[in-house]
């Protein structure tokens, strides 16, 4: 039975290219009690994702692949308003 925390209502994105850190950052994060964890490895995937579900919380790695880096998938979904003001982008 999962425990209720402060956190258990977040809805979580992780963008890595590695899927042992996706593994291992959704792991973490089910220890805060954020079980909603979707995961994506690269930009374009993670895009799409965020266009059709409003997450809360995103974890994305600054070395994607060779075409995108963290920096730039961040700054092209504040651009095109994709990334709401209340979600955190780490």
């Amino acid at each position: 039975m999962a425990t209720q925390t402060p956190f258990s209502n977040l809805q979580a994105l992780v963008i890595d290219d590695m899927s042992v850190q996706q593994t291992t950052l959704r792991g973490q994060l089910g220890q805060l009690g954020i079980t909603r964890v979707d995961v994506a490895a690269n930009a374009e995937d993670a895009a799409r994702q965020i266009r059709s579900r409003r997450y809360n919380l995103i974890l994305c790695d600054y070395n994607l692949n060779q075409k995108t880096d963290g920096q730039q998938l961040f700054e092209h979904l504040r651009d095109t308003n994709l990334l709401p003001v209340d979600c955190l982008f780490f």
